[in-house]
């Protein structure tokens, strides 16, 4: 069995859809497959928007959710959104009265997002001929503790699991990502960009073969394409490495995601979908690391430039970090001054200005790249 995650960017338009389903309809013709889907474009964040509206008692909250339901379209004969979207105006008209929305109001409000996602490409893929069923992961996957980002009970949901899933069934399985259910029956979720976590924790479940993550991008980079544009996908990634990278605020691994894989030694591939044929990153058991063991990215969001007084905090990951008396040295003949540095067991962390953030990034991976090659 292959586990084939779709986030929201590869579900947004009709025609990303379709390029799901194609690739669905390919991968099925020799395997088994549970496709793991996130909620379509920025569902997640326009049911935010519609809650913090009806904290406001601003009526306007349910236009908004109209406008997320009718973004799917729907077949007018089609009754479970029907049901979603009216279950929603309820949740919205409580918030406006109340004027107020706990943490379990908008826990429930935005699980709705995967569930419209999943419906729908369940019913796309039936429409390509190809059988498919759809199981909301609120049945199966059990957290305790917070609605949001709390801790999965593994062996009571891989029990679940498997009582909830006939034997043999040749269909397509359809998963909600992201979200899931305490022991008292209540919607919880995997926290942000759980969607990922649900696709490995069902591949550790089902012992799959491999896990595919599948976005715009080819791969993990060792820089962000948008400080440095020539920055090349890393071919392969040890667990480790990847953990590593997640840790220090990679936003394309969630920190969670790769515990899963590791004892039934599951393979993760990082894939585009724009160009599937791109062999993207692999994760895997293998300790052979093909990313040079230098990366500069993010340990915090990344600011705007054009903003004053705003800071960025940068991780240098390493086997080896470089001292910090040449650090300093990098970065003074670049005329970057850090206000803090902060050295870890295998990375580095410094915080600058902000409008300093792309000439830092490229400074210090063009000089830490150059040195590492050269004391080979």
């Amino acid at each position: 069995m292959y586990v084939l995650k779709f986030g929201g960017k590869s579900l947004a338009t009709t025609e990303m859809r379709q390029l799901v389903v194609n690739l669905v309809q390919k991968i099925n013709i020799n395997s088994r497959i549970a496709l793991v889907c996130s909620a379509i474009g920025h569902t997640t964040s326009e049911l935010n928007a519609a809650v913090e509206l009806a904290v406001k008692g601003d009526s306007s909250c349910h236009q908004v959710v109209d406008k997320v339901v009718n973004a799917h379209h729907f077949e007018s004969s089609e009754r479970y959104p029907q049901k979603v979207l009216t279950y929603l105006h309820r949740l919205l008209d409580d918030i406006s009265h109340k004027r107020a929305a706990t943490e379990k109001d908008r826990t429930e409000i935005l699980s709705t997002g995967e569930l419209l996602s999943c419906f729908l490409m369940t019913r796309l893929l039936i429409e390509r001929g190809i059988q498919a069923h759809f199981y909301d992961s609120r049945r199966f996957l059990v957290t305790e503790g917070k609605y949001h980002g709390g801790t999965v009970l593994t062996e009571m949901s891989r029990k679940n699991l498997n009582q909830l899933l006939p034997e043999g069934d040749g269909k397509v399985l359809v998963f909600t990502g992201f979200i899931a259910n305490n022991r008292q029956g209540e919607t919880t979720n995997l926290g942000f960009n759980g969607s990922d976590y649900s696709a490995t924790l069902i591949a550790n479940f089902l012992s799959a073969q491999e896990v595919q993550i599948w976005r715009d991008q080819d791969g993990i980079y060792p820089v962000d394409p948008a400080y440095m544009p020539q920055s090349h996908p890393i071919p392969h990634l040890s667990y480790e490495a990847a953990q590593q990278l997640a840790t220090f605020g990679n936003k394309a691994i969630h920190h969670l995601s790769i515990g899963p894989l590791i004892d039934k030694r599951i393979p993760l591939r990082f894939k585009n979908i724009y160009f599937p044929h791109r062999p993207g990153t692999l994760v895997s058991s293998d300790k052979i690391n093909s990313w040079g063991n230098i990366a500069v990215q993010f340990s915090s969001d990344a600011p705007l430039e054009s903003q004053p007084h705003k800071t960025a905090t940068i991780a240098i990951i390493s086997s080896h970090p470089p001292e910090l008396i040449k650090l300093s040295l990098f970065l003074r003949q670049a005329k970057i001054t850090p206000t803090c540095f902060r050295k870890r067991s295998s990375a580095i962390e410094i915080t600058i200005d902000a409008h300093q953030t792309q000439k830092t990034v490229k400074t210090l991976y063009q000089a830490l790249t150059f040195n590492s090659h050269c004391t080979q």
